[in-house]
């Protein structure tokens, strides 16, 4: 895992993007980041180094060595402390790369759609949304479920939209399927074919073959999905104008682009 508070991992991570962008890949999942474990030892943050005297006293006993060694180790920023604030360094560093790329083909190429950068982020803090251009609410189960499956998609976005996450989606049909003797959850073709229905009037119409493919109905699986698919696509595409000024509008004032009933209806 990076030390996102080093300061060469920016630098070295960005050249790892570069030449995933120059192989040809223009947009990339920025997955996890809420992983932080609360033993690490941080490069910087909060540094608390040893008075001078300490280790003048200490000179004379250690080596230089370990007493960089010790140095380091009490200086890291509180991993508990800087738990929340990791994936936001992870938001930052991404973006900061996707705009010096942006900066640098300013003025040599006709600008085109097309050809921009875009990456989606799983873990935020309190400043993600200031750097992560568009999140997704994780794994859901392959289900009905309210706590973990279609229906908290729905609580999803309108939480993390009160929240300040203005452009947030779910994977169409859900990610996690589980397939164990006695217990079982499938993508049916039902489910995927309502999520269809949902995500069709979401910032992003993206699927998921979920983790266990061959378990899961998937769009291709025959006619009535294929087309059906094809349907909530086209539907998808009929609101782009609507979804733009949505999107400038969040972009530039703050609300989310899928507003809670609570909004426009109070009482």
């Amino acid at each position: 895992m990076l030390d996102l508070t080093h300061p060469d991992t920016a630098a070295w991570f960005k050249q790892v993007l570069q030449e995933m962008v120059d192989d040809g890949v223009k947009g990339w999942m920025a997955d996890f980041g809420e992983g932080l474990p609360l033993d690490v030892t941080l490069y910087s943050g909060n540094r608390r180094k040893f008075p001078t005297y300490v280790f003048q006293k200490l000179g004379s006993i250690f080596s230089r060595d370990f007493l960089i060694t010790l140095d380091y180790l009490f200086q890291g920023e509180d991993p508990i402390s800087a738990h929340n604030r990791y994936p936001e360094l992870w938001a930052q560093i991404n973006r900061e790369f996707m705009e010096e790329w942006k900066s640098a083909r300013a003025g040599k190429e006709r600008e085109d759609p097309e050809e921009a950068l875009v990456f989606f982020m799983r873990a935020g803090f309190r400043d993600s949304p200031k750097w992560g251009m568009l999140f997704w609410e994780g794994d859901q189960m392959v289900s009905w479920q309210a706590n973990d499956g279609i229906k908290s998609s729905v609580v999803g976005l309108l939480s993390s939209g009160i929240s300040g996450y203005a452009f947030n989606h779910s994977d169409i049909g859900g990610y996690c399927a589980v397939n164990l003797p006695f217990i079982k959850y499938h993508r049916s073709e039902e489910l995927l074919m309502r999520w269809m229905e949902l995500n069709a009037f979401t910032t992003v119409f993206r699927t998921h073959e979920g983790n266990k493919p061959s378990c899961n109905s998937q769009f291709y699986s025959n006619h009535k999905t294929l087309s059906h698919f094809a349907r909530c696509a086209k539907l998808y595409k009929a609101w782009y104008f609507y979804r733009t000024q949505l999107v400038k509008e969040a972009a530039q004032k703050g609300p989310t682009s899928l507003p809670a009933p609570i909004y426009s209806l109070p009482k």
